[in-house]
C-alpha cells in the first residue's frame, strides 16, 4: 500500500485579485505591496502608507454595495 501525504499548506498572502478591488489603482497598490512583502518580508515606510488606503478603498467599496 501507498500512502502519500502532503503538508502544503495554503498561502498566508496570495496574490491579490483584480476582482477583490474597486478601482484599478487599488489592484495596483496592492500587488505592489503583496510584491514588497514577498521581496522582503516587511514594508518600507512609503508602502506600510499604501495599506491603509487599499485596506479603506476595499472596505469603502464592500460596505456600499448594494
Amino acid at each position: 500500500m501507498l500512502t502519500i501525504v502532503s503538508n502544503a499548506q495554503p498561502d498566508p498572502d496570495p496574490h491579490p485579485r483584480y476582482g477583490d478591488y474597486p478601482t484599478h489603482d487599488a489592484y495596483v497598490e496592492a500587488f505592489h505591496l503583496w510584491r514588497a512583502r514577498r521581496r522582503d518580508d516587511r514594508l518600507n515606510d512609503e508602502e506600510h502608507a499604501a495599506v491603509w488606503e487599499v485596506t479603506e478603498a476595499a472596505l469603502r467599496s464592500r460596505f456600499t454595495r448594494g
